[in-house]
């Protein structure tokens, strides 16, 4: 993701379905699908266009502006993150995908709140994981930082 963002592209459906496994030390990223370059003069990419999104990934700012960026590409790292922890649990998922028509009254848009409450809160918003690495915690923190996001 790191290479991705050096050359100003922002993939937008980071998600663990997207995540290739090459070895135990290695994981490639998939779906370029809804991935977009950057405008020289922009530090974000706003939509346009209406379709389905998956929204549970997206971060506060994709949700309320249709704005992404890499720090809204990080942030669906941290979902990411929290799959694997949650070892991609339907309970503890939406569905992925929803129509724009239907953002915020669909599960996702409000389970995507959920998870920013969660960040908001620090580890203890996090309690109900029980087999998380405790070395990677502070990354999952880090990626809902507000300050990375806005």
């Amino acid at each position: 993701m790191e290479y991705l963002s050096s050359k100003r592209y922002i993939h937008r459906d980071l998600a663990t379905r997207n995540i290739l496994v090459e070895s135990e030390l290695r994981v490639k990223i998939g779906d370029f699908g809804l991935t977009k370059v950057l405008p020289q003069d922009k530090e974000y990419y706003m939509v346009q266009e209406p379709g389905e999104s998956p929204i549970f990934w997206y971060a506060p700012e994709s949700l309320t502006e249709s704005k992404f960026s890499v720090a809204s590409d990080v942030w669906s790292f941290g979902v990411v993150l929290y799959e694997l922890f949650t070892h991609s649990d339907k309970n503890c998922s939406p569905p992925a995908v929803s129509d724009q028509t239907h953002l915020f009254y669909v599960g996702g848009g409000l389970n995507s709140r959920l998870v920013y409450q969660k960040a908001a809160t620090g580890v203890s918003g996090f309690s109900q994981l029980t087999d998380y690495s405790t070395a990677l915690f502070p990354c999952l923190i880090c990626c809902f930082s507000l300050n990375l996001l806005w």
